[in-house]
């Protein structure tokens, strides 16, 4: 949401939620994965004409890419999420893989994580700081 509006760019998000993919749907162009709501936020925004609730990037040794052109969360239940994913990137998924999504609000996302891994691969709890 703030890169949309302005406030920041791409590059000074600080928060990716790693989601495993739970199954692919190649004719349909879209990826189920194991974030929903619960993890997400029902808040969208308009990016790109196309009502999202966070764009999909590829986890790296240094954090995550740029978010990948053609490829967004189109739609959330509870538990799960629906990614659309641009035809080329299907080869580089499978069931149980890891991708990144950049939420729209990141709230819901830091508060439900009770753990995060930083750049420098330390867990910290949410509970002890440490």
């Amino acid at each position: 949401m703030q890169m949309e509006i302005g406030s920041c760019t791409a590059d000074q998000i600080t928060l990716c939620l790693a989601a495993p993919v739970v199954d692919l749907y190649p004719d349909r162009n879209e990826a189920i994965v194991y974030a929903g709501a619960i993890h997400l936020s029902k808040e969208h925004i308009k990016h790109k004409g196309q009502e999202i609730f966070g764009l999909v990037v590829n986890l790296t040794d240094e954090g995550w890419s740029p978010p990948l052109t053609g490829c967004y969360a189109a739609g959330l239940s509870q538990e799960h999420g629906i990614l659309r994913i641009d035809p080329s990137m299907f080869s580089t998924l499978q069931p149980g893989s890891l991708i990144g999504i950049l939420p729209v609000h990141a709230c819901l996302t830091a508060d439900v994580m009770k753990q995060y891994t930083t750049l420098e691969r330390k867990p910290i709890s949410m509970f002890t700081g440490i």
